[in-house]
């Protein structure tokens, strides 16, 4: 097994060889623990969540240094966590009966389960950073610190044993609904993307992009957009789809001499898209389900049109600024025949798994399992192939590879679910949710547009500081039941947080795909951020549009969801051309302004609003088609 390659990226050591090893097999026993229960059957709730996490802790502790400077092999500190974290853990499953039927504590308890939280929370401040971390200490201050509170936020405190009893020995805590979703759903959709991306489908996705887009006018950004939604799809990660479309895509531009900040731009908002576009959607999506008790399928169907209008935007933004800036096509012979991207040994594996995927999905099976036939068609396939192009032993050594990574992968989720645990475990056992939900509803005096536009607010800052799913998790526990009580419909009030938690990627001052796009072009990161925020503007509209619109969640009648989907798309094409500048040819500054103002009331559910927008657009076109006339005119004089 080539363990380097896999264990790029996984962490800041570089391991001495048998060390290397040694990791490798953890993580590679870590996929397949996933995979067989997957198939077979989780282990009983609390056993399955801390077995999850316990191979987590000893992976960070492996991986990351205390200090983010490197080093070859583990500390003495490193080891101890190890120990703890596995002790810790395992006595989770050696007494899951007892803390089931909530016997009342033993010392081993307590200091087993004070021992596990302080070990996660140094796991999450090296795997996750900082800034998430303290937000979990903060939480854990809260309710140690409680009466000393003013109000409304006072409570009457709660000592060691209560605190610890509600978070180790229960599902409420660490092994909540977070930890139960990315225990199962989850792990086994990582493996899943990453088999998949491993065997050719990375390949064939740009492949596709090349051969759909690279003829076009900003032939290159728009491969760019393409590639990165369909690995989207698999990945559910911003910045994995950076580093990984971001790589060929963003040299491919700069060979063009295309700008560098215009090229990081794009590659930083068509990547943050990833996570809005099914099937797969990331963790966030999966806990999304599992919160409001309905099926993960609902709510891919219900993000379909918003993921489609958002790379509609991105996609038009892209063309008016290549237009503008006078950037071209890619040379015919960098471009795929469509025979080429669609060769049967490199998209069987990919169709397969992800048909079978989606038929398991929309007949009902649970995502878990199809999550696991997919693995299976897609491993199985891809072992059948044309061994004499690349022999069996290759192609087990690719799979392996591909477990390992996914091992490697896991890591941060389940570090992430453990302490979002902490802190939504310390939301319910204080009480400070709903109390949120009244100050909010009193400061809004019931407006749900000022409610929402906080709801934006506060998403947009907790995902500048951690990952989407953390930033999701903390913001719909105290805002989706403030936005539901005010009016929104509650899966359109998660899908929102949901949006915003994944569009902070892109917001300045903290971007993350931003700055790894940045660093790969080797641009200036705060104007790249500009132009990436200028290119997804129409992400910040669409969640307002939903919330008020039904019919773009695909709830209501056919006829009715085309009448809401045709208008927000003409209305989603004038606003990317309107920021862009650029419309049938360069916009003046007026054009651009009645673009906006139609592109604004074509968003705006409303026959009238619609009919009044499609009028400004056409007036525009009509405009620019009089002056492109005359220019062709007097060219020919």
């Amino acid at each position: 097994m080539d363990t380097d390659d896999a264990a790029e990226g996984a962490g800041d050591r570089t391991l001495a060889p048998y060390l290397r090893r040694i990791a490798a097999v953890i993580a590679v026993v870590y996929a397949l623990f996933h995979v067989y229960t997957a198939g077979f059957g989780n282990l009983p709730s609390l056993m399955q969540r801390s077995t999850h996490v316990g191979f987590a802790l000893v992976l960070a502790f492996l991986l990351y240094s205390a200090r983010g400077k490197g080093g070859t092999a583990p500390s003495l500190l490193d080891w101890l966590l190890i120990a703890i974290g596995l002790a810790a853990t395992a006595w989770v499953s050696l007494n899951f009966d007892r803390f089931m039927s909530r016997q009342a504590l033993s010392y081993v308890d307590v200091t087993l389960g004070t021992l596990l939280i302080l070990t996660i929370l140094e796991a999450a401040r090296r795997v996750i950073g900082v800034s998430f971390t303290i937000l979990a200490i903060v939480a854990l201050a809260y309710a140690f610190l409680g009466r000393y509170v003013p109000m409304p936020f006072t409570h009457r405190g709660f000592d060691l044993t209560v605190i610890v009893n509600h978070l180790y020995t229960s599902d409420l805590g660490l092994w909540g609904t977070t930890t139960s979703v990315t225990a199962s759903v989850v792990s086994i959709f990582i493996v899943f993307g990453t088999v998949l991306l491993l065997t050719g489908g990375a390949q064939t996705f740009m492949d596709l992009a090349l051969v759909v887009a690279g003829r076009s006018v900003g032939g290159p950004a728009k491969v760019a957009t393409i590639a990165s939604s369909l690995f989207g799809t698999v990945s559910g990660s911003a910045v994995a789809n950076v580093a990984v479309t971001g790589n060929f895509t963003i040299p491919m531009m700069r060979r063009l001499r295309y700008d560098r900040h215009f090229a990081a731009a794009v590659e930083a908002t068509a990547s943050t898209g990833g996570q809005l576009m099914p099937p797969l959607m990331g963790a966030g999506a999966f806990i999304m389900a599992e919160l409001l008790g309905m099926p993960y399928v609902d709510i891919m169907l219900a993000a379909t049109i918003p993921a489609l209008l958002f790379y509609l935007g991105v996609f038009v933004a892209i063309h008016q600024g290549s237009k503008l800036r006078g950037y071209n096509a890619l040379p015919a012979e960098n471009i795929p025949t469509l025979r080429d991207a669609l060769r049967w040994r490199a998209t069987l594996p990919l169709v397969a798994a992800i048909g079978v995927l989606l038929y398991l999905l929309l007949t009902g099976s649970s995502p878990q399992r199809a999550g696991f036939m997919g693995t299976l068609v897609a491993s199985a396939i891809y072992l059948a192939g044309d061994f004499r192009r690349t022999g069996l032993a290759k192609r087990a050594r690719v799979l392996l590879k591909a477990l390992e990574t996914s091992g490697y992968a896991l890591i941060l989720i389940a570090v992430l679910a453990a302490t979002a645990q902490i802190l939504i475990g310390i939301i319910g056992l204080s009480g400070i949710g709903v109390r949120f939900t009244g100050i909010l509803i009193s400061i809004t005096s019931g407006d749900m547009a000022l409610g929402l536009v906080i709801a934006m607010i506060v998403a947009l800052i907790l995902g500048m500081g951690m990952p989407t799913t953390g930033a999701y998790l903390i913001a719909a526990s105290v805002l989706a039941p403030a936005l539901t009580r005010l009016g929104a419909p509650e899966l359109a009030a998660h899908l929102f947080i949901f949006y915003f938690a994944i569009i902070s990627a892109i917001t300045p001052p903290v971007c993350a795909a931003v700055f790894v796009a940045a660093g790969i072009a080797q641009a200036g990161w705060f104007k790249t951020a500009l132009i990436a925020t200028q290119m997804g503007l129409v992400g910040f509209l669409i969640p307002f549009m939903f919330v008020n619109t039904p019919g773009l969640l695909m709830q209501g009648s056919v006829p009715s969801i085309l009448w809401t989907a045709l208008p927000a798309s003409i209305g989603v094409v004038a606003l990317a051309s309107a920021v862009m500048g650029h419309f049938l040819r360069k916009s003046r500054i007026w054009e651009s302004a009645i673009l906006l103002a139609g592109a604004l009331m074509l968003i705006k559910p409303g026959t009238w609003t619609d009919l009044a927008g499609i009028l400004a657009v056409a007036v525009v076109m009509g405009l620019q088609i009089m002056r492109l006339a005359t220019k062709e005119g007097e060219q020919r004089v």
